[in-house]
């Protein structure tokens, strides 16, 4: 498989695209989720497929042959319009998500990381968000400096680091953006090894 790099951003993120793409983001969006297990939180709602939907969309995937991708982890982000998120690390020991944008209408949605240096005054977890965050305590987050911002676009595949600080911010939207996230069993994995696995770098 070929993929094209539109943006290599480093260790923060690749947006990059391939043939069938657009098959994969037709197929997702044209689903019913009301079959799957729904979890909705105060700012954003999680859509979790089906063992079948899973299978379906994991098959569909031209890297599913290199990476041992969690079936019962295939599922939809939406992020609901005037929410935002506070800074995080996805998971206790989470290191890199596979993000389609499924459903995108507007540029509002930024996605911003953080240095450890930056949040270097505030390491200290908070217990309560464990195990599905690492979310440092006591952050003042209009002081901190983003090392890196992205805006999600259609029709793209982004190798995305949730192993470094961020946060997402969609308060200024008027829209919903959902985003198809698929993550691994082998947590040993971190960003630049599956990059270089894709990109055979």
């Amino acid at each position: 498989m070929i993929y094209t790099i539109i943006e290599d951003c480093s260790p923060y993120y690749v947006r990059f695209s391939f043939d069938g793409l657009d098959k994969i983001i037709d197929f997702v969006a044209n689903q019913d989720f009301k079959e799957t297990q729904i979890r909705i939180y105060e700012a954003y709602i999680h859509y979790n497929f089906n063992k079948e939907l899973a299978q379906q969309v994991l098959s569909m995937l031209p890297m599913a042959p290199m990476f041992d991708f969690k079936q019962d982890r295939v599922a939809i982000f939406e992020t609901p319009p005037g929410k935002r998120n506070g800074i995080h690390k996805d998971g206790i020991d989470t290191k890199v998500s596979f993000n389609i944008p499924i459903q995108i209408l507007d540029s509002e949605c930024v996605t911003s990381w953080f240095s450890d240096e930056e949040l270097s005054d505030c390491n200290t977890l908070d217990p309560e968000a464990l195990p599905y965050a690492r979310r440092p305590k006591e952050v003042s987050e209009r002081q901190k400096t983003p090392a890196k911002t992205l805006i999600v676009r259609p029709n793209e595949f982004i190798l995305f680091n949730t192993d470094i600080w961020h946060r997402w911010d969609n308060s200024s939207s008027t829209n919903s953006r959902k985003i198809l996230t698929l993550r691994l069993h082998d947590h040993s994995l971190d960003f630049t090894t599956i990059k270089n696995m894709l990109f055979n770098i």
